[in-house]
């Protein structure tokens, strides 16, 4: 192999190299709202860590609903931080966690649990964040 061929065949590996994101998929769909509060008016949502590790078996949101109404209807997502850009970070069968059966009572504060195995990708180290009526809670995960 001559030097030049040698050359080009280095540029090239550190090009691929410089393309990918460790642990994440290249294929994810860009977010489309990028930033989002973590509460409105009276409802708040926080991931039950602000760490979780990349076996974690799942990630719990606690939504703190302090109105006078009851909360229904709503989906549970989560999305990644990629060089400043959140993405969907789907599931295996495509969707939201369809939380319409996990009702929210008033001035109270209850749950939602993601199982990791429903994900579509194992969670690999980065910034994620789970996002619920309009809000986002991030958290990191850690090898």
């Amino acid at each position: 192999m001559d030097l030049l061929t040698k050359i080009l065949l280095g540029l090239f590996v550190l090009f691929l190299t410089a393309c990918q994101t460790s642990g994440t998929p290249s294929n994810l769909k860009e977010a489309e709202v990028q930033e989002l509060p973590t509460a409105k008016g009276e409802v708040q949502i926080k991931t039950e860590k602000d760490t979780y590790s990349s076996d974690a078996e799942r990630i719990m949101l606690l939504i703190t609903n302090n109105s006078d109404e009851g909360l229904s209807g709503a989906f549970f997502e989560l999305e990644k931080a990629i060089d400043g850009t959140w993405y969907e970070f789907p599931l295996k069968d495509s969707g939201p966690i369809d939380a319409i059966g996990g009702y929210q009572s008033p001035h109270a504060t209850s749950q939602l649990t993601l199982s990791t195995e429903e994900l579509q990708y194992e969670l690999s180290p980065g910034s994620y964040r789970a996002t619920f009526l309009g809000m986002a809670s991030e958290f990191t995960v850690t090898e």
